[in-house]
């Protein structure tokens, strides 16, 4: 019996031609040899009308050759949705994917500046609280998510970690203006934060996560206090750069300790255009998870293993792909990403809860795309359905009091914590 598993992308080829159920492309039999060859002559194409589809092949583990599986072109157009979870790769569904969207405005995608800009503030009666929330819901159908649709996903992720008696998320959403980085919500979030600490009112140890929009795209904070000062996460999914993000923080709070995710091995966790507030939401999730991110990350920088880019004697280290949480990795766009990590970080992605032991075993929203050859994961589009759900669930469960919460606390104003 022929034994396949995909443990990297380049476990996946492709190839044109006739090849039967668990053939070796490298050495197929004479019989394939032959009718590939007649189908590429004049009598093959005009007389018999050969069109050899496209063939997918994985690596047999048992003899590390790439054998043809029975998922073609012919059969299911150019998306197929493989399940990794066994020892053969089987379709499980057609997997359409999300609309094109060229030809659409920004402001029909949602990263134009009438949804950028806008977000809605506490609201004054029964009316008000009802058009407010149509306006969220129907925002989390658009691509590009603004700080409404962030609040409402934060909250939700935070109340139901309370009812689940989880660690807790202590969330807020605010806009950084580059242009205006003084005035900006971030900064006056930031400033609250240091009037807290300096007053004693921020205990040692406290927590909490922000998620920061800088026009259409998302940046992910974590933050704990340790030894009186705060020591911060910045986890940028599409690697963008956030040095003037960092200069704000290190601004506000000149001993802190930054640390940046920055890994120029493996490019970027995020691929396309407008997922990053998925990402951002479940990274600080998973972060927050983590409760002894920050010690370990302070013990590998003392041990120098991190660049140090602040040639002051500051503290602003870059963490490679390596020494992020596990769970951070699970739905990136990328497999060829994973192919550059270690085994030991392999094994820390798969699923406890499925009791899985490999990496890619872990990755079940995986895509297999025919026209440009290589496998994905897609696991970040099932994730926006998913939080989109809840979150809209969350939102209609909302009194007017509980919206108007939210919407005062989500950057820090009033109560912080």
């Amino acid at each position: 019996m022929v034994q396949m598993n995909i443990h990297t992308s380049t476990d996946v080829r492709f190839a044109v031609g006739y090849y039967s159920k668990g053939e070796s492309i490298d050495n197929a039999s004479v019989g394939t040899k032959f009718k590939n060859w007649l189908a590429e002559t004049a009598i093959g194409k005009n007389l018999f009308k050969m069109d050899p589809p496209k063939c997918l092949c994985v690596r047999d583990s048992r003899t590390g050759q790439h054998v043809a599986t029975s998922i073609t072109t012919a059969r299911f157009g150019r998306f197929v949705k493989a399940d990794l979870s066994g020892t053969r790769p089987s379709k499980v569904q057609n997997y359409t994917p999300p609309p094109s969207t060229k030809n659409l405005s920004l402001e029909e995608r949602g990263s134009g500046a009438v949804n950028v800009d806008s977000v809605h503030g506490p609201v004054k009666n029964d009316q008000e609280l009802s058009t407010a929330k149509q306006e969220i819901a129907d925002g989390f159908k658009k691509e590009f998510w603004n700080r409404d649709q962030m609040s409402i996903a934060m909250y939700a992720k935070m109340t139901s970690r309370e009812v689940k008696e989880g660690p807790p998320i202590r969330g807020f959403v605010t806009q950084f203006n580059p242009d205006n980085p003084k005035t900006c919500e971030t900064a006056k979030l930031l400033q609250g934060l240091k009037d807290r600490l300096d007053t004693g009112k921020l205990k040692e140890g406290q927590r909490f996560q922000v998620a920061v929009q800088n026009g259409a795209h998302w940046t992910a904070i974590d933050a704990k206090i340790m030894n009186g000062e705060p020591h911060f996460f910045v986890m940028d999914a599409a690697q963008q750069a956030t040095s003037e993000l960092v200069g704000l923080l290190t601004e506000k709070f000149p001993k802190a300790t930054v640390y940046e995710y920055n890994d120029r091995t493996v490019n970027q966790l995020q691929f396309d255009d407008n997922s990053c507030s998925r990402f951002t939401l479940d990274h600080l999730s998973v972060m927050s998870r983590d409760e002894g991110l920050f010690e370990r990350l302070a013990e590998e920088a003392e041990k120098k293993t991190f660049r140090n880019i602040d040639h002051e004697g500051g503290k602003n280290f870059m963490v490679p792909t390596q020494h992020l949480p596990s769970g951070a990795l699970r739905m990136l766009q990328s497999h060829s990403t994973l192919d550059k990590v270690d085994d030991e970080l392999k094994d820390r992605i798969s699923s406890p809860g499925k009791q899985k032991t490999e990496y890619q075993q872990a990755l079940t929203n995986t895509v297999i795309d025919f026209e440009r050859g290589k496998i994905m994961n897609v696991g970040v589009d099932a994730k926006k359905e998913s939080i989109a759900s809840k979150a809209t669930e969350f939102l209609n469960s909302l009194t007017q009091d509980q919206f108007n919460t939210v919407m005062t606390y989500r950057s820090g104003e009033g109560l912080l914590f």
